[in-house]
């Protein structure tokens, strides 16, 4: 979401359109969409006044806060996977990634070393 317009241009806008500009020609003289317009002549319906709405997200929320208790949690619990650890702190399963990147640990691929291509096929290359 881009930041809203400006009051000042909201107003100049609305006085335009009220002393009888046409909506059309308000929208190329203030190179602004029609649609804009509309949505402001609603919302000076609705509320009364033409400010923009404040306090909304900018942003993805960041849903684990506290990092040193996700930490601790992940220290007790390392067998746990990032969808179940995403179910106990009712977040998702890539925010729980992201907050793992923050505290600087990995995720684990394999559990155990794989033996390398020539013990598999039985194969011993080292001499004796």
């Amino acid at each position: 979401m881009g930041s809203p317009y400006h009051l000042d241009l909201r107003k100049r806008v609305m006085k335009a359109i009220h002393a009888g500009m046409a909506k059309t020609k308000a929208s190329e003289v203030f190179n602004i969409c029609r649609q804009t317009i509309y949505s402001w002549i609603a919302l000076e319906k609705e509320r009364g006044h033409l400010e923009p709405k404040s306090d909304y997200q900018n942003g993805h929320g960041h849903g684990i806060s506290d990092l040193d208790s996700f930490k601790k949690y992940v220290n007790n619990h390392p067998d746990q996977t990032q969808e179940e650890m995403a179910e106990k702190f009712s977040v998702g399963s890539s925010t729980i990634g992201r907050t793992l990147q923050k505290i600087r640990y990995t995720r684990k691929k394999r559990v155990t070393r794989t033996q390398s291509e020539t013990k598999k096929k039985g194969v011993n290359l080292k001499k004796k």
